[in-house]
């Protein structure tokens, strides 16, 4: 087995003579040459996209300005509204961002000359620089100084855009148009010029004959409207109409009652009454044989010319009397109601239109 042995040989230490280098006052120092504000090595290129950003603010405020409320077609330009707005604002947070990431620049030698500092936020004052999330970061872990400004602002930018594109909105609206239409009526005329001109010798209108059946029956007609789309008319319309008035009379109207034997019938028995408005109901009864159990009695206000203008608005008036009869045929639940026809002028306010529907926002009763 071999064996390690140690040299016992003593070196023998000299002292080493240190030499100061400088620079003789004889050499020549390359002096710093100073450049004009408006070269490209100083502030010119900061000096430009700080008036490119301002362009672009003030082209994005002129849009907004001009194309407030006015139509999509009044935007005469090869590139849309939103593609618009769109570059200008890419172009402003380009040009913000390059004087930003100098500003940054400019800071950090600033700070470091201001005082001592650790080697590792020389770092992250570059990382603020270049993006959002070294921004982050220095806001994070470094003090907050001048340049926290810088990386804040870098932060906010991209949420300009966003919001840029928000205020940009495009909806409907209506516009006028000639051929949008709908149909009321104002006044009801016939055209009829007779000789004998008397209400007897009018032919009756089935057009107003089946109106008055509707309004009666509550049967429900479409609307005479022609609409492409969606469709308003704003303002007040006033259209001719009917309207009824109905009371029940039941009471009043049996107090009245006269009943008799019919004379050549003495089983019938007859019954006459009159209802508070002057409209007379006769009812028949034969005991376990008939009794009415419905009875109608329309009377017309257009007697003559005369007659009809001091009564109008009211053109008829018709009493109904129904009940119901028992075994031995004998009345009871006896109901009569007394009501009016009248014509009446309709107030239609902000007439709507969509498709196949049609309404109003108000309708005011009528007003006789």
């Amino acid at each position: 087995m071999s064996e390690l042995q140690l040299d016992s040989k003593t070196y023998n230490h000299h002292p080493t003579h240190a030499v100061d280098e400088f620079e003789s006052p004889s050499s020549n120092p390359v002096e710093h040459k100073r450049h004009g504000i408006f070269s490209p090595s100083e502030w010119l290129l900061e000096m430009l996209s700080t008036i490119g950003k301002l362009v672009c603010l003030a082209a994005i405020i002129a849009i907004f300005w001009n194309m407030d409320n006015k139509p999509l077609s009044a935007w005469n330009s090869i590139v849309s509204l939103n593609a618009a707005i769109s570059i200008l604002t890419t172009a402003h947070g380009a040009a913000l961002m390059h004087g930003v990431g100098n500003f940054i620049g400019q800071i950090k030698w600033l700070h470091f000359k201001e005082g001592v500092d650790r080697l590792e936020n020389l770092q992250k004052f570059d990382e603020a620089s270049r993006g959002p999330w070294g921004s982050f970061m220095f806001l994070a872990t470094v003090k907050p100084n001048l340049a926290t400004l810088g990386a804040l602002i870098t932060i906010a930018r991209f949420a300009l855009s966003p919001l840029t594109q928000q205020v940009v909105k495009i909806e409907q609206q209506l516009v006028p148009k000639g051929d949008a239409v709908f149909g009321y009526a104002h006044e009801y005329n016939r055209g009829l010029i007779l000789a004998n001109n008397v209400p007897d010798s009018i032919p009756q209108d089935p057009g107003l004959q089946v109106a008055v059946l509707r309004g009666l029956y509550n049967i429900s007609s479409p609307e005479v409207f022609s609409c492409s789309g969606e469709c308003r008319w704003e303002g007040r319309y006033v259209s001719l109409g009917f309207k009824t008035e109905c009371t029940n009379v039941t009471q009043a109207t049996l107090d009245t009652s006269q009943c008799a034997k019919a004379y050549d019938n003495p089983s019938l028995t007859l019954c006459n009454m009159t209802t508070p408005s002057g409209l007379g109901i006769s009812t028949r009864y034969v005991e376990t044989d008939l009794t009415t159990t419905y009875c109608m009695n329309v009377s017309s206000r257009w007697e003559s010319d005369d007659e009809l203008r001091t009564r109008l608005p009211e053109i008829a008036r018709f009493a109904l009397y129904r009940s119901t009869s028992d075994g031995n045929f004998n009345a009871w639940d006896v109901n009569i109601t007394d009501c009016s026809l009248s014509l009446a002028a309709y107030e239609y306010t902000n007439a709507r239109a969509n498709g196949s529907a049609f309404s109003f926002e108000q309708t005011r009763e009528p007003r006789t």
